[in-house]
């Protein structure tokens, strides 16, 4: 009875971890910054947050599982010395759990490399992943951490290296619709999801659910 929760919860686990990993070495090979610090209102302020909790609960729900992230993972410690941090908010941890549960029960690597026509879920899981994915770099996101695709065109915006007036030009155009984009990228991630689930019951025999 034991082996039907913890094979597939220490499964969940890993790939929850190897989410957050792959994460913050691609956001490391993308500005050029290796991760080395992780940090936790829960660490640092827990005990603050159970105290106004019993003064005002709604307010402290809201801020600890809406307004501040769970956790961050960043570069480096100091703020100042900070080039970017990927913020985890509720929403965000528990969209990769899920995944994470998914990927574990459904022995997704295996299928797909077993069955190359299974792919969607790969892409449908990847698209997923970003669309929960909140990034502050400090070259230009002062304001806070906002969705990666946005931040990472942002990074692009204000580098003089790569910088065009034309790139400028059609950011402004489209600087307000990214929040449109963020929520039609998860929508493709959950239906490439459901591609894969149909793929796979019509082909029961590359089905393979991890239950022992």
């Amino acid at each position: 009875m034991q082996n039907i929760w913890i094979r597939p919860g220490l499964a969940t686990f890993v790939w929850f971890v190897l989410f957050i990993l792959l994460e913050s070495l691609l956001t490391a090979l993308a500005t050029g910054a290796m991760p080395g610090h992780l940090s936790s209102w829960i660490h640092s302020a827990g005990d603050l947050y159970v105290t106004l909790f019993w003064e005002a609960p709604g307010r402290t729900l809201q801020l600890t599982l809406f307004d501040k992230p769970l956790f961050v993972v960043s570069n480096a410690a100091e703020t100042s010395a900070r080039v970017w941090s990927l913020h985890y908010y509720a929403g965000t941890i528990l969209l990769h759990g899920i995944l994470a549960w998914f990927c574990a029960r459904t022995r997704v690597l295996i299928n797909v490399f077993q069955q190359p026509g299974l792919i969607p879920g790969i892409a449908g899981i990847c698209l997923l992943l970003i669309a929960s994915l909140y990034l502050q770099i400090a070259a230009c996101c002062t304001g806070g951490p906002i969705w990666i695709i946005h931040s990472m065109t942002l990074a692009l915006i204000f580098n003089p290296a790569t910088a065009t007036v034309r790139m400028i030009e059609i950011y402004q155009s489209v600087s307000t619709i990214f929040p449109v984009m963020q929520w039609a990228c998860a929508a493709a991630g959950g239906y490439l999801l459901y591609r894969y689930r149909q793929i796979t019951k019509d082909n029961p025999a590359e089905n393979c659910i991890l239950t022992d």
